[in-house]
C-alpha cells in the first residue's frame, strides 16, 4: 500500500492572519488519494493558533526571521508564521518513507 505525504506549508510574510484560509486543494486530492494507500496531512498552519476570537479567526505563532534580500528596505518586521520547526521534525519523523510527497501553496500573488 501506497504513503502518501501532504504538506500545507508555513507562510513567510510580514503579515498573516487565519481569516478562512484552509487548503482546500489539498485536502481534496487527500480523499482521493485514501481510495488507493495512507494519508498523512501535515498543516503548518493548523493547531498553530495564539488565541482564537467569537469569528473563529484568530492569529498564527509567528517567529520573526531575517527578510529576503529584494525585501530589505521595506521598514516592517518579517515573520514565518505557522508552527516551529521543531513540532515539523517531530510530526515529519512519525511518517515513515512516503511513496510520494504533494505540496501546496496558498500564497499567490
Amino acid at each position: 500500500m501506497n504513503k502518501y505525504l501532504l504538506l500545507n506549508p508555513w507562510i513567510y510574510d510580514f503579515a498573516a492572519y487565519d481569516f478562512g484560509i484552509k487548503p482546500i486543494g489539498l485536502l481534496r486530492i487527500a480523499s482521493y488519494l485514501r481510495a488507493s494507500g495512507d494519508v498523512y496531512f501535515l498543516d503548518c498552519l493548523a493547531g498553530c493558533a495564539r488565541s482564537k476570537k467569537k469569528t473563529g479567526f484568530s492569529k498564527f505563532r509567528k517567529e520573526k526571521i531575517d527578510k529576503p534580500a529584494a525585501l530589505k528596505d521595506i521598514k516592517r518586521p518579517y515573520f514565518k508564521y505557522g508552527i516551529s520547526i521543531q513540532d515539523f521534525k517531530n510530526k515529519l519523523l512519525s511518517i515513515k518513507h512516503p511513496d510520494a510527497i504533494f505540496v501546496s501553496s496558498g500564497m499567490t500573488f
